[in-house]
């Protein structure tokens, strides 16, 4: 029998040595996602994962910090379980993490 899909993902971040806090995080991420959709993350499409993050900014308005949070764990997703696919995104950058010339 083979491993759940969860134990899979959680496998390949202690193998890439992921800390503790953000598998734990990574995981709630995921299975936050998977409710909000009712289907297994593997199914969820890259266009969904944009409206979920827009959802989280724009209806249940979620300060950039933690929505940009989410975005991370849902790239290793991705580019671990659907074909290496990478999660597309035009999300600017928090804004203050721009960064400005030094006079």
């Amino acid at each position: 029998m083979g491993k759940t899909l969860r134990t899979q993902f959680m496998d390949h971040m202690v193998l890439h040595r992921f800390s503790p806090w953000t598998i734990k995080n990574y995981m709630a991420t995921m299975k936050r996602l998977a409710k909000f959709y009712n289907k297994s993350p593997d199914l969820i499409t890259n266009e969904q994962i944009q409206d979920y993050l827009l959802y989280l900014l724009e209806e249940r308005k979620l300060s950039w910090g933690p929505a940009m949070f989410i975005y991370p764990g849902c790239h290793v997703f991705i580019k671990r379980y659907l074909n290496g696919m990478r999660l597309n995104s035009n999300f600017p950058q928090d804004k203050e993490s721009k960064s400005f010339p030094i006079f």
